[in-house]
């Protein structure tokens, strides 16, 4: 990703790419009709994925500012948003406070998975660098991994007292962290 330039997602329902040297801003990416939540961009700093309180998912060009898709396949607002790439598959990812998590492939924009983790309203999200799972984490203070792409689960993180509000899948695919409301920090293995 560009080390030079950063996205910004706020509440005003505008995004914003920055310059990350000069604090100027470069562009606006207008079209949400809620607070924004979260965003994402590809590897190759191409595109940029956006998710709203409205529950809407848009996609847009980087270069150019151009909204390119927009989804609405969750009830309730989005809390996290990412892509995962191999050499051979590229999906989206949603979730939102619904309890689903939304698996979209790229090439064809067809859902390969709409599963709902917890009836816990799920508050982050994190892709394996592999694309081989995610990490979700959940008001109830518990998280799941699962494989992508058919959601099977592959383990919980139980522990936590208080709701999990940052996850974060590690380079090597193997460890996982967890931030909570309770004021730990848990290292997964």
């Amino acid at each position: 990703r560009d080390s030079r330039r950063l996205v910004t997602a706020s509440s005003d329902e505008i995004i914003q790419l920055w310059d990350g040297e000069s604090g100027e801003v470069l562009r606006k990416f207008e079209g949400h009709e809620a607070p924004v939540s979260c965003v994402a961009v590809t590897r190759d700093s191409e595109l940029l994925m956006s998710g709203a309180e409205d529950g809407k998912i848009i996609f847009w060009s980087l270069k150019t500012g151009k909204k390119l898709k927009t989804f609405t396949n969750h009830s309730s607002g989005i809390v996290a948003v990412d892509f995962a790439q191999t050499t051979s598959d590229f999906y989206m990812l949603s979730a939102s406070r619904d309890g689903f998590v939304c698996v979209r492939d790229f090439h064809s924009a067809k859902i390969v998975l709409s599963t709902n983790v917890n009836p816990s309203p799920l508050l982050c999200l994190s892709v394996s660098p592999n694309a081989g799972f995610i990490a979700v984490g959940l008001a109830s203070g518990t998280g799941r991994v699962l494989q992508l792409p058919d959601g099977r689960a592959k383990a919980a993180l139980i522990g936590h007292k208080k709701a999990l509000r940052s996850v974060k899948i590690l380079p090597n695919s193997e460890t996982c962290l967890t931030g909570s409301d309770d004021q730990t920090l848990r290292v997964w293995n």
